[in-house]
């Protein structure tokens, strides 16, 4: 029998080891509060439409490029993470950040220098960088996620919470900055020193953060991995694999009894076509791009959609107060935005921790819950669709001035951030193997489908009420009947998580 180590050792080893884990907090928390970019969006929509004369068709486009862009790699970006480490999604995020919002930037400042036909080629590499600045907030999503979920095993659902808490911050974070340093007294936002800023921040934080995380990677490697577990062999570990990202290496910690008849057998690590093949599967993905794909849409709009409306209900609603300038009523709904869906992200990780905690890998073959649960992890994806519709009806039926679509703002980051907390935990608890980032990334193509249907179906009914000098519509019959249709398609998507629920709540 290996002789213990002496205690100092023992007390050394878990200083390094705290250390070693707050500063891991830090770099992804700085690298989180810089991502936020491209939700920042409404900010910018105003003076787009003000100094290129963009329609809503146009100004939605932009902002559909940025936001569908996180998707189609999400893959990608999830092998490239389990088979290299969150390091090289960390530095791939900066540099898709240093040169999409330093180019868009820059094609700004160029905007009406050398005619319409200069304009026109300039929005079609708005287009472009943007969807590149879209790709990097994935890469940066991803690093956040999973290194959080690597470095503090123990605790899933609050540790992507937290972390993830940061990257919805970000939009709160970067619009004070924004309206306390970028923008003139009549609240007129600097648009192209702001987003050159923020090239030059988001970058050097994830390419820190890179550097960092290729140093002290918070998956262990396997050879020095299997020299740990050699010498703590004699010591009594309690706590068994948590699901949310095992791999071949992960180890079997000793200590956790051994399976019985209760206990959920593990599933065979699937390939792609056999995901795909699941019933389950689909279920999941149609409930994401119903919920998020809509979400997405208002995240995107609702810069130009407040300024169709008046302040405040003691104005009539004729669009006499339209202003394309102003960012006033835009930054007050992604503020209320960015700070519903951070403190969703942080109440829910915990919250779903306590009231459904995710199942935990026997070494012997099976899964097993830790402790009591009252609900399934599922339930929290219905409550964010039954959420959604009520904020949708009031958007078509109740909303006719800017502070009526505060309780839709709230509402939507509320859905949004509660649904990414608990989304990779069920991800990988449905589907058990060495893939937790893949399987996830090909689950988020769904709002990658979602986001562009609804933003097309927003900006048609829309430009269908166009006004007639050709300017970007305003007032509420110009989205009214979208907020209808995705009250709709929100009940489709509470019926369809419903079922999820009622087949696979045994697992999750």
């Amino acid at each position: 029998m290996a002789s213990r180590p002496p205690i100092n050792g023992n007390k050394a080893v878990a200083s390094k080891k705290i250390a070693r884990s707050v500063a891991t907090g830090l770099v992804l928390a700085a690298a989180a509060l810089t991502a936020g970019g491209i939700f920042c969006f409404p900010l910018y929509a105003p003076v787009l439409v003000e100094r290129l004369s963009l329609t809503q068709a146009e100004v939605s486009t932009i902002a559909l490029a940025g936001m569908s862009a996180q998707y189609p790699l999400a893959a990608v970006v999830g092998t490239l993470l389990d088979t290299y480490g969150t390091w090289l999604t960390a530095a791939l995020a900066g540099l898709f950040f240093a040169s999409g919002f330093g180019g868009f930037a820059y094609q700004i400042s160029r905007a009406g220098k050398f005619g319409p036909t200069s304009n026109e080629a300039v929005f079609r590499n708005l287009v472009s960088l943007f969807f590149l600045c879209g790709v990097g907030t994935a890469s940066s999503l991803f690093t956040v996620m999973f290194s959080a979920s690597q470095a503090f095993p123990g605790h899933t659902g609050l540790s992507i919470g937290a972390s993830t808490a940061f990257f919805g911050l970000s939009p709160l974070f970067l619009s004070v900055m924004a309206s306390k340093f970028f923008s003139s007294e009549d609240g007129r936002l600097d648009v192209t020193r702001f987003i050159l800023v923020l090239s030059v921040t988001a970058g050097i934080a994830h390419l820190l953060a890179a550097t960092f995380l290729r140093i002290f990677p918070t998956k262990p490697d396997p050879s020095t991995q299997q020299a740990d577990e050699e010498e703590e062999e004699d010591q009594e570990i309690d706590n068994p694999v948590p699901v949310i990202h095992p791999t071949e290496h992960t180890p079997l910690l000793e200590g956790t009894p051994k399976p019985t008849d209760g206990d959920l057998p593990v599933e065979s690590h699937q390939t792609v076509g056999q995901l795909l093949s699941d019933v389950d599967f689909w279920l999941l993905a149609l409930t994401m791009l119903l919920l998020l794909g809509s979400c997405e849409m208002f995240m995107a709009n609702v810069g130009t959609m407040v300024l169709g409306v008046p302040a405040s209900r003691n104005e009539a609603t004729t669009g006499a107060g339209f202003s394309a300038g102003g960012t006033g009523g835009g930054a007050a709904q992604v503020r209320l935005l960015s700070f519903s869906n951070t403190c969703a992200r942080l109440f829910v990780g915990p919250l779903a921790d306590y009231l459904a905690p995710a199942p935990l890998v026997h070494p012997h073959g099976g899964i097993h819950f830790p402790r009591k649960r009252y609900i399934s992890r599922l339930a929290f994806l219905s409550a964010a669709c039954v959420l959604m519709i009520a904020a949708f009806f009031w958007m078509a039926a109740g909303v006719i001035s800017q502070t009526d679509i505060y309780f839709v703002s709230i509402a939507t980051g509320v859905a949004y951030g509660a649904s990414f907390t608990v989304t990779p935990s069920i991800v990988a608890a449905l589907w058990l193997g060495p893939s937790a980032g893949r399987n996830f990334g090909i689950v988020t193509y769904a709002p990658f489908v979602g986001t562009p249907l609804f933003s097309i179906l927003y900006a048609t009914i829309s430009s269908s009420h166009q006004q007639e000098d050709g300017s970007v519509c305003t007032g509420t019959r110009c989205w009214r009947t979208t907020f209808w249709i995705t009250t709709v398609t929100s009940g489709l998507g509470l019926i369809l998580s419903l079922i999820l629920l009622r087949r696979r709540r045994d697992r999750i």
